[in-house]
């Protein structure tokens, strides 16, 4: 394993310098400028970036971002993470495809661009074929939820944190989904009544995020094509927000789309933590044992009140092939066999995905675990 900066020393390796300029904005020095940090409105039109050869030459790209709010994009997650991978000492000339580039607060701000249908420079980020085109895994690091880019840790008053650290992982391969559910907490969370800064609240925080999943939000006069070989990007993901904070569910969550379906899987985090006289506090789908398996195997499901279950057997495709268990069972620890009988038959080799839907009083659950079938 190599461990690569931008400095090198301490056992660590240099990163090179790509031999030429790989990343073109599409703005077309309209929008970007180098300039100071005080007064974004100076400096010379911005057109290209060159890359480290390490990401010229990876064969993909794992990304994982803080889960902060920023006092110039709104919130640093996915995107935010491209501006460290030019070879520049610094990202100054990119903070103008911001929508508060100056960082002021909006009685002062000369230089805001706050709305919609305007350049993001995230988009042409988030859509080059070496940047998050090359990404297999998009990560965002919520286990201490930041204020600001550079404050410390804070903890977050609503549900489901209820006045603790979030201490969650946020995982998908689709990023523009991923920043969808991520701003939205965000903006849930990031409000007057409880917290200083209320940079999610900036108009045009997700206006990057519309424009990655649909060119029909691109801004007047711009195709983004970072590459600049004449092949504009296609819809990077999908975006949209939840129903509501309260239920905090998606289109596909509520079986009204095809959009985004939040998965929360909430198990045991510390040895202190046990459940109350033998019986479960919180719903968890356990890994199925054994796994790989042939020709069996055993799920089990914890239920902390009486709920309504299904568990079912999904293949890679997301086909349900069959269903387990679809009946209200009261509080308690439940054990399944799977003997990889399916509706037509007996499952051949392969990956499966064992799913648990879980309905109690006012509280719901989805959880996934992944299963591997051997013969």
């Amino acid at each position: 394993m190599k461990y690569i900066c931008n400095k090198g020393g301490q056992g660590r390796t240099k990163s090179v310098k790509g031999a030429a300029a790989s990343v073109f904005y599409s703005d077309k020095g309209a929008v970007l400028r180098s300039s100071s940090w005080s007064d974004m409105s100076v400096g010379n039109p911005e057109y290209k970036d060159t890359l480290y050869t390490v990401i010229e030459q990876a064969d993909y790209l794992i990304y994982v971002g803080a889960f902060k709010v920023h006092e110039r994009a709104g919130m640093t997650l996915i995107g935010k993470c491209n501006f460290g991978s030019h070879t520049r000492s610094n990202a100054m000339h990119l903070h103008m495809g911001l929508v508060n580039p100056d960082g002021f607060s909006p009685a002062g701000n000369k230089n805001s661009r706050f709305g919609y249908n305007k350049y993001r420079v995230l988009v042409d980020l988030m859509g080059h074929k070496k940047l998050g085109g090359n990404a297999m895994l998009f990560v965002v690091d919520g286990l201490w939820g930041g204020a600001g880019a550079n404050l410390k840790p804070v903890k977050f008053k609503m549900a489901p944190f209820n006045n603790d650290w979030p201490s969650s992982i946020f995982i998908s391969q689709d990023p523009i989904a991923l920043e969808s559910v991520c701003y939205d907490i965000l903006k849930a969370e990031f409000t007057n009544d409880k917290h200083a800064e209320t940079y999610p609240q900036m108009a045009g925080v997700d206006d990057h995020l519309l424009q990655a999943a649909d060119s029909l939000n691109w801004p007047a006069g711009i195709r983004y094509d970072p590459e600049n070989d004449g092949t504009v990007i296609g819809s990077l993901g999908v975006h949209e927000h939840w129903d509501d904070v309260t239920d905090q569910k998606y289109s596909r969550d509520l079986g009204t789309g095809t959009g985004i379906e939040l998965i929360k899987i909430q198990t045991l985090t510390s040895v202190n933590e046990s459940a109350s006289n033998g019986q479960p506090y919180a719903y968890i789908l356990e890994p199925n044992f054994p796994n790989p398996f042939n020709p069996s195997t055993t799920i089990r499901y914890n239920l902390p009140q009486i709920s309504h279950v299904e568990l079912s057997i999904f293949n890679v495709h997301g086909q349900c092939f069959c269903t387990l268990v679809d009946a209200f069972e009261p509080r308690g620890i439940y054990s399944v066999q799977w003997n990889s009988q399916i509706n037509s038959g007996r499952a051949p080799s392969g990956v499966y995905f064992v799913r648990l839907l879980a309905s109690g009083n006012q509280i719901s659950q989805s959880q996934v675990q992944k299963m591997i079938l051997l013969k």
